[in-house]
Order: C-alpha cells, then sequence, then structure tokens
C-alpha cells in the first residue's frame, strides 16, 4: 500500500504519452477511456496517501507534474485535431509556464517557503479536466466549459503569481 499512490501518480505521468499519441492516431474513445482513467488516479492516489498515511516527498513532486503533463499533453493534442479551442489550450500552457518560471525564481531567490495548492488551483485542475473529459465529444457543454475553465485558469493564475512575488519579497 506504501508505494499505491507513487504508482498512480507515475502511471498517469507515462500515461499522458499515450492518450497524446491515440488522440493523434484518431483513437479518440480509447484516449478518452485512458484519459478518464488518468485523471481519476489524480484524486485516487491523493485519497490512498492521506488515508492510509503514506505520503512521500516524491509524490508531493511529482503529482503536480503528473497532472501538468497529462492535462498539458491532452489539451495540445485535442488542439491540434480540433477537438478543443486554442484558447483553452494557451491558458492552460500560459498558466503553467507562469508557475514553473515562479518556482524557478524561488528557488533562485533562495526561497525555501512553500507555496501550497490553492483551493482555486485545485478546482482549476478539477475544471481543467472536466473540459477534456467533455472535449472528446459534446459541442454546447464543452464550449461553455472552457470559457469558465478559461477564468479559472487565469484567476488562479494570477492568485499563485501574487503569492509567488510575496514570497519573493518576504524578509526572512
Amino acid at each position: 500500500m506504501k508505494f499505491l499512490p507513487n504508482i498512480l501518480t507515475l502511471s498517469r505521468l507515462f500515461g499522458s504519452f499515450l492518450v497524446a499519441v491515440l488522440i493523434f492516431k484518431g483513437f479518440l474513445f480509447p484516449a478518452w477511456i485512458f484519459f478518464t482513467l488518468f485523471a481519476l488516479t489524480d484524486f485516487l492516489d491523493g485519497y490512498i496517501a492521506r488515508k492510509f498515511s503514506v505520503k512521500t516527498d516524491f509524490g508531493r513532486i511529482v503529482d503536480p507534474i503528473a497532472d501538468k503533463f497529462l492535462v498539458n499533453l491532452t489539451a495540445i493534442s485535442l488542439w491540434k485535431v480540433g477537438k478543443i479551442l486554442g484558447i483553452f489550450a494557451i491558458s492552460v500552457l500560459l498558466r503553467d509556464f507562469v508557475l514553473i518560471i515562479g518556482g524557478l525564481l524561488l528557488i533562485v531567490a533562495g526561497k525555501t517557503e512553500k507555496i501550497k495548492p490553492s483551493m482555486l488551483g485545485k478546482l482549476t485542475t478539477l475544471f481543467q479536466f472536466i473540459t477534456i473529459f467533455y472535449s472528446f465529444s459534446w459541442e454546447s457543454v464543452k464550449n461553455l466549459l472552457v470559457c469558465v475553465t478559461v477564468i479559472f485558469t487565469a484567476i488562479s493564475c494570477i492568485q499563485y503569481t501574487v503569492r509567488g512575488i510575496k514570497v519573493l519579497f518576504k524578509e526572512k
């Protein structure tokens, strides 16, 4: 049980590439099934880690990376095959780029304070998963979800940027 959350996280990380390949090959239904399964592992790995007290530093670091791989690779793939609006893929990529650059700036500045995921950040990831889930086929629902998710993504990006700036300029 100790390693199960990390195994689920790694399956999501490496499974992201499988989903992208299936989308580009035109196998949308299998891609949708795998995307759904891998998205569910995001909730399952955290639940198991908390429930059975098997949280690890590996999971704390790799889990958000696996989420970003799954969301970004799937969003880009769906955009390139015309199944999702470019604004969605670009907003997701831009937010994650800002988060990565911000994290690197904090490291370079020698700031060791961790910025924990916010509820808004978690909701944004949930909306991203739901939007991608519906983007495989349901047009009317997809367009509404894209608009809502782009708004959440932008607000979340601003929130994390503000939090990072506060940590960056905080005196020790």
